[in-house]
């Protein structure tokens, strides 16, 4: 149920963080990209669609908060993931699943780890399918 007032993926602002220009405000602006995140997977967003409006909001804080980073990555299953400067990994299966995790050596210890990486048939390089289990991954939708 949407209250008076919120955001939905059809309002006009809702591809626009709100952004508050302190480098000290990132960890902010990252919530609010996953709470539309979170808004646009109960609408109905396919995954391509969810990867896309998440990549579009994490440049917006890349930009108004130097030295934050999240790199989109491909994986081998089709799932996309976006890797942060520090560790932290978002992954959007294709079934529209979302989890949150971090980068690991080995599948026992990250949700996007970078042993196994594979060749794809466009030559670049993707990452084995995310381990869902491995510790500190949580499903966010």
């Amino acid at each position: 149920m949407v209250k008076p007032g919120e955001l939905t993926p059809q309002s006009p602002g809702f591809r626009t963080l709100s952004v508050l220009g302190s480098p000290d405000e990132s960890k902010a602006l990252n919530r609010e990209a996953l709470q539309r995140l979170q808004r646009a997977h109960a609408a109905g967003a396919d995954a391509e669609a969810l990867a896309e409006l998440y990549d579009h909001l994490k440049l917006q804080i890349e930009q108004a908060c130097p030295g934050w980073r999240a790199q989109r990555v491909k994986c081998s299953d089709g799932s996309h993931g976006f890797i942060g400067a520090l560790g932290p990994v978002l992954v959007i299966r294709q079934n529209r699943e979302i989890y949150l995790g971090h980068l690991g050596a080995t599948a026992a210890d990250g949700l996007l780890y970078y042993t196994e990486l594979v060749s794809l048939a466009d030559h670049t390089l993707a990452f084995p399918p995310p381990c869902l289990t491995a510790p500190g991954t949580r499903r966010l939708c």
